[in-house]
């Protein structure tokens, strides 16, 4: 895991951007990304996880600023 693992955007209330920042990689839902944009993040529960073996976040409805 690095310092600066990976960037989250709260874009809009339904838009989440979620940038890889490091070499071992990110994954949302089991996916490894360089870059994604969550359309549904107010609605559905998103899995990041840094690294394949690290720290899991959870993004969950209710969760995310309005």
């Amino acid at each position: 895991m690095s310092r600066r693992h990976c960037r989250i955007s709260f874009l809009a209330p339904n838009l989440v951007e979620i940038e890889n920042l490091a070499t071992n990689g990110t994954l949302v839902d089991g996916r490894k990304i360089d870059r994604l944009v969550l359309e549904d993040a107010r609605f559905a529960t998103h899995t990041i996880q840094l690294g394949p073996e690290g720290v899991v976040l959870e993004l969950s409805p209710g969760t995310l600023p309005v």
